[in-house]
């Protein structure tokens, strides 16, 4: 079981409302160490068997059975193909062009990444930042910052756009700069201090903050978001609330709409309920990550849903159905690149 079912849903099923979403199952096809899929340019990695770690490390091949390796990670997989096998350090062949956005989504032990010298594709790791970096017809893309990096103030480096993922990070200040695209998955479980959120959003949502403990929030410069430290909003939306803020009475009244995402946690919810009106919280389906993404709460309720990683609806019976998007199978010069279902 993947670690973060773990935390737990025992204490929740009384009286629970059942949410439920579809998804499509894909089965693994195995090749001696690696579950690959075959694509257009060769084979993807979506998969990796304890007998291909070695020292917790796993040397992406240049070939499997004489067919290149293209692509890490497939459209069917929420979270990285790395799996749970302690991987600390990554090799990656030379043939390797793509990757998913998900592909390196959970993957908590990963502390080095070594591209091999004879991969002309754009992917470019950096040490001394601990930064997996694309690029996608002339824009940056950050693909994974290193979980394992120490706690510290970081300026996503112009030129970069978009992010896949940023998950289980830790930063004092985090400056989004340019970025204006991000998966629904790319800050969860990180923990900023102080967020510079700029103009990045989830495709055309703002809703991007599920997972993530903000302290305090500086909209200073953005042309999207609105803040005073204690809460993020777009126009007269509530987008997320900062961790341990206090709020008066009549504080929520300004806004017309909820995202899902806005709280931390049940605990956090429960403590601001009361001051929220109950329109602007009715039959919306709050997610909280470190409740685990099966656990809801709609209209006071904790709800579940079974097919927990296929989707997850922002009001009851309104469900937006799974997308996921990948790097083309081979990334060309110049051109470009669950997440989870959601």
């Amino acid at each position: 079981m993947d670690k973060r079912m773990v935390k737990a849903v025992s204490g929740f099923l009384a009286g629970m409302l059942c949410v439920s979403a579809f998804g499509m199952n894909t089965f693994a096809e195995w090749r001696g160490d690696f579950d690959v899929r075959d694509i257009s340019s060769g084979y993807a990695v979506a998969g990796v068997r304890d007998s291909g770690v070695k020292d917790g490390q796993v040397v992406i091949p240049d070939e499997i059975d004489g067919i290149p390796v293209t692509q890490l990670g497939a459209k069917d997989k929420t979270s990285t193909f790395l799996g749970q096998n302690g991987i600390t350090r990554l090799v990656i062949g030379k043939n390797v062009r793509g990757v998913t956005t998900t592909t390196f989504y959970g993957a908590e032990d990963l502390r080095e990444i070594e591209i091999s010298p004879e991969n002309k594709g754009t992917l470019a790791f950096h040490k001394d930042e601990g930064v997996l970096s694309a690029t996608s017809g002339g824009n940056g893309i950050l693909v994974k910052y290193l979980s394992g990096n120490e706690r510290k103030s970081y300026r996503v480096p112009d030129g970069i756009s978009r992010i896949f993922n940023m998950d289980y990070g830790r930063f004092d200040t985090l400056d989004l700069n340019q970025v204006t695209s991000v998966e629904h998955i790319s800050f969860a479980d990180t923990e900023i201090d102080a967020l510079m959120a700029g103009n990045a959003a989830v495709r055309t949502s703002p809703d991007i903050w599920y997972g993530a403990y903000v302290g305090k929030f500086d909209t200073a410069g953005s042309t999207l978001y609105g803040s005073d430290g204690k809460a993020l909003w777009q126009e007269r939306r509530l987008i997320k609330v900062a961790v341990g803020a206090d709020f008066p009475d009549g504080y929520f009244e300004r806004f017309d709409s909820i995202s899902p995402y806005a709280f931390q946690s049940i605990a956090q919810y429960q403590n601001l309920k009361a001051k929220i009106p109950e329109k602007l919280i009715r039959d919306v389906v709050f997610s909280f990550y470190h409740q685990n993404e099966a656990v809801f709460m709609v209209n006071g309720q904790v709800s579940f849903c079974y097919n927990y990683n296929q989707g997850v609806p922002a009001r009851v019976q309104v469900m937006e159905m799974a997308h996921t998007e990948e790097l083309p199978e081979a990334v060309p010069p110049g051109q470009g690149c669950p997440n989870r279902k959601r």
